[in-house]
């Protein structure tokens, strides 16, 4: 209110904060007369007349309006449009770091490749070129925020990185690269009884890194499942992303707003068996999900066997492992890797290895550098829907509809052209 009444000490706040707190000019725009435009680290700053006029925030949940005119010409803020022939190489710089407006002027709808209870994701084409994107559609809540948060601050191999997200009416588009490979879960299903140790030794080394890389950033995921580790080119196990952070969350909160979710089966026992919603538990949970991937690429088996919801959660919060499987399947240097499995898998978090230490552990160093004769022997070996939900109670949470697996139907790229002919330009609202 005062700021409004006294529009010359408004300016001076403006002129002290675009001066010296934001200085670093990334981009500087030529507007229509009386209007010119700098976009900064933090800001987009209009100015009027050569006097500052307002700035942006660049941050969620800020919205920038883009105008189209079978073009970009310009974009609106604050009801007011601004043009420019810079408008690309702004939208450019601003993707992924606020909300954009009207997708469908940049991208059409092809196919629905998933969906889950409280998301959908869409095949999409760049109406730019022939570049195909997954576009994840959400519903509105305030903890998309954060999950877009995490995956911004996530640049590493191990993750999608996410390239712009739109607001709708009521749903968000968060457009991230295509995985056009399968998940874990489909590539052990044609293995039967696991995966090739020199495999899972490339799909963990992988996964591991991803994680320490997580952690170092203070962020768990917990839902690390096959379902959520996906190829990105079919066949290359050096591709592999983790996707799916509906659930992550920073560990250095002194609360978690849903303490105990998760997916039985792979969820740590110190979440299982959570009881006091204000107890928070660390990056070990991640190294227990990892564990019970690990066991189920060498053995092809889950780590809690059996059907139903309730019952596997029942075994996973007592935590009875066993893990004959591992020895009988006479693996090259088996006591070496069990070791390591069993110390990812302990029930007491602390006893668990970090990411890193198992990166460390002499299973990885040597395969990953084993003599000629040691690695004669040790690739010698043959190749002998899981529900994610908050499983609190229902009046702990009952709004919250779980996690959404990303990638469930990949279509072949060579078959675009057919599925075009299947669906119309106004996709879009019809999810709104």
């Amino acid at each position: 209110m005062f700021l409004t009444c006294c529009p010359n000490v408004y300016s001076m706040v403006l002129k002290t904060q675009i001066n010296f707190i934001d200085n670093e000019i990334l981009l500087s725009l030529n507007l229509q007369p009386p209007f010119k435009a700098f976009l900064k680290k933090d800001f987009l700053h209009i100015y009027q007349d050569d006097e500052p006029k307002f700035s942006l925030p660049i941050s969620f949940p800020n919205l920038i309006h883009w105008v189209y005119n079978k073009s970009l010409v310009g974009f609106k803020i604050n009801n007011t449009t601004y043009l420019t022939d810079q408008a690309y190489k702004l939208k450019e710089l601003l993707n992924g770091r606020l909300f954009f407006s009207r997708i469908q002027d940049f991208y059409t709808p092809l196919q629905i490749l998933g969906q889950g209870s409280s998301a959908k994701v869409l095949l999409v084409k760049s109406k730019l070129g022939d570049q195909y994107f997954a576009a994840k559609c959400v519903e509105k809540n305030e903890l998309m925020y954060q999950e877009i948060e995490i995956n911004n601050q996530l640049d590493h191999p191990a993750f999608v990185k996410i390239k712009e997200v739109f607001q709708g009416e009521t749903s968000y588009y968060i457009v991230m690269d295509l995985l056009s490979g399968k998940n874990l879960q489909q590539l052990i299903k044609n293995q039967h009884g696991g995966l090739t140790l020199e495999q899972s030794s490339k799909i963990m080394h992988a996964l591991l890194s991803g994680i320490e890389y997580m952690h170092s950033k203070s962020i768990i995921h917990r839902d690390i499942k096959p379902e959520n580790i996906v190829l990105q080119k079919t066949n290359n196990l050096t591709t592999l992303k983790l996707v799916d952070f509906g659930l992550a969350t920073y560990c250095n909160l002194k609360k978690f707003k849903y303490p105990k979710c998760g997916t039985p089966g792979y969820v740590a026992p110190e979440i299982a068996n959570l009881t006091d919603k204000d107890t928070t538990y660390g990056p070990a949970c991640d190294i227990f999900s990892a564990g019970s991937v690990f066991f189920k690429l060498l053995t092809g088996r889950d780590l809690f066997p059996g059907t139903g919801f309730n019952f596997v959660l029942q075994l996973n919060k007592k935590c009875h492992i066993d893990f004959s499987p591992l020895t009988l399947k006479k693996i090259p240097l088996n006591s070496i890797l069990r070791e390591l499995v069993q110390k990812m898998l302990s029930k007491d978090p602390k006893l668990r290895p970090t990411a890193q230490e198992c990166l460390n552990h002499d299973f990885f160093t040597l395969t990953e550098k084993p003599s000629n004769a040691h690695k004669k022997m040790f690739f010698a070996q043959t190749r002998s829907a899981t529900l994610t939900v908050d499983f609190s109670s229902p009046e702990e949470k009952p709004d919250y509809k779980g996690s959404f697996v990303t990638n469930d139907i990949v279509p072949q790229l060579p078959q675009m052209p057919k599925m075009v002919m299947k669906f119309n330009t106004t996709e879009f609202e019809q999810y709104d």
